[in-house]
């Protein structure tokens, strides 16, 4: 899923700009151990 939101930045869909895809890979960076750590207890369940 991480992965999938990165090439969604990368190919400049979300938000429909393509200025924002540097800003749009940091946010996903900062965010993904959190992402991966709430993950692991969704698929834990």
């Amino acid at each position: 899923m991480v992965k999938a939101a990165m090439d969604y930045w990368d190919s400049g869909n979300a938000g429909g700009h393509h200025k924002n895809v540097e800003a749009g890979r940091a946010q996903a960076q900062a965010v993904e151990h959190r992402f991966r750590e709430m993950a692991a207890v969704w698929f834990a369940q």
